[in-house]
């Protein structure tokens, strides 16, 4: 059986976007000295999980979004010390199809110690304040999983790149 040469084309940022119904943010791996945890507050302060890593990482630590949205997720550590979660980014395309267009992604979280110091960051971006989304670019040459923060919101940072300090 001969192989169709458009189903191993990926689909452009573009062919997606006018295609998609949502992006979906998924942990695959995250370590760390302690749990780690993404959450929204809804209503009356209850927290809505999006990761939890108290009982391991799988298909539910996740986020879903429409495409050029964002959410406004909350971080939570239970130890002071270097983390790091590695996010895919996949588009659902129709109600059966889900395509994976992003390289896997990795944010570093320095809760309760200060990053300056340590070795691997020393051309990161730091952040110890203001706002950042974590999203993924359709746009970007085989999609990307970044960080938009407020200092430079028209800029994207890479999250190979990106150390958030949390105190």
């Amino acid at each position: 059986m001969e192989a169709s040469c458009h189903a191993a084309q990926p689909a452009s940022g573009a062919d997606l976007r006018e295609r998609r119904r949502y992006i979906e943010l998924t942990a695959t791996r995250v370590e760390g000295p302690g749990g780690m945890f993404a959450y929204l507050t809804e209503t009356f302060g209850d927290p809505a999980f999006s990761v939890d890593t108290r009982d391991g990482i799988d298909e539910a630590d996740a986020t879903r979004l429409p495409p050029a949205a964002h959410t406004h997720m909350s971080w939570a550590f239970t130890e002071p010390g270097l983390y790091e979660a590695t996010f895919d980014a996949s588009v659902e395309v129709d109600e059966d199809t889900r395509v994976d267009f992003a390289s896997p992604g990795a944010v570093r979280f320095a809760v309760g110690i200060d990053s300056c110091g340590i070795e691997g960051a020393e051309d990161a971006v730091g952040l110890d304040g203001g706002h950042a989304d974590l999203t993924a670019n359709l746009d970007a040459p085989g999609g990307a999983i970044e960080i938009l923060y407020d200092e430079q919101r028209g800029e994207a940072s890479t999250p190979s790149r990106t150390w958030i300090r949390t105190t």
